[in-house]
């Protein structure tokens, strides 16, 4: 998911959005759907939404979701059911977690983070909610 997030927020910035409209639209608005996805179920979620953005939606995943990204969401299932994937997590942790920390240090680094930030600042009942949780 934050693949797709970050993937999306690019393709808006080299479209030339504000980097943060392209946050709100590709990030923040993601709360909205998954909570009416999570309370209503996949129907009851586009019955919530309006016409364009559930016309949207199905574009979307007609065009994004082919036999090709199947066969790789399959390959990762095979890799966690077979143990590859725990084998390769248990390399990495011997060895310091050198890919995994490379990995996290790319991730804070990635410019949707800043965005994030000056968005959330803007906010201040999203730091009252993180205090009272």
């Amino acid at each position: 998911m934050i693949g797709l997030i970050e993937a999306a927020y690019e393709i808006a910035i080299a479209a030339g959005y504000p980097p943060e409209v392209a946050y709100i639209e590709c990030c923040h608005e993601l709360k909205q759907v998954t909570d009416l996805l999570y309370a209503r179920g996949p129907d009851g979620m586009r019955r919530a939404i309006s016409d364009t953005a559930e016309f949207g939606a199905f574009v979307a995943a007609r065009t994004l979701i082919d036999d090709g990204v199947r066969a790789r969401m399959s390959a990762l299932l095979t890799d966690v059911r077979s143990g590859a994937f725990a084998a390769r997590f248990m390399r990495d942790y011997n060895d310091g977690h050198r890919e995994f920390e490379c990995w996290r240090a790319d991730a804070r680094a990635h410019p949707i983070e800043a965005a994030s930030a000056r968005v959330r600042a803007l906010m201040p009942w999203l730091t009252e909610a993180k205090h009272n949780a």
